[in-house]
């Protein structure tokens, strides 16, 4: 899934870009912006599976990339906190079915 936006900004309302389809999200060039893309990836590991969550940005200017990295550093030890607190979800509704 991804999504694009000032996320530096305050408020979501005027910092995120309007996106449909993934074709928008590829052509989307407009300066000052950061594209996000979030995925999850399962393989097998042993007798179960392996999730991994990655998390990848890119600014459409140098600037905006600026901006981001700026933000990132603030924010980015919460992103990883959810990211966690998500996979351990995950784990707790796996076992949960197992038996």
């Amino acid at each position: 899934m991804g999504t694009i936006g000032r996320f530096w900004r305050p408020s979501a309302d005027e910092s995120l870009a309007t996106i449909r389809t993934p074709q928008d999200f590829v052509a989307f060039d407009e300066p000052g912006f950061a594209k996000a893309a979030l995925s999850f990836t399962v393989a097998p590991e042993g007798s179960g599976a392996r999730i991994v969550t990655k998390t990848r940005v890119a600014g459409t200017s140098a600037e905006a990339t600026r901006l981001f990295r700026r933000y990132w550093l603030v924010i980015g030890w919460g992103s990883a906190a959810i990211r966690r607190s998500w996979l351990r979800g995950i784990r707790r509704r796996v076992e949960r079915h197992r038996t």
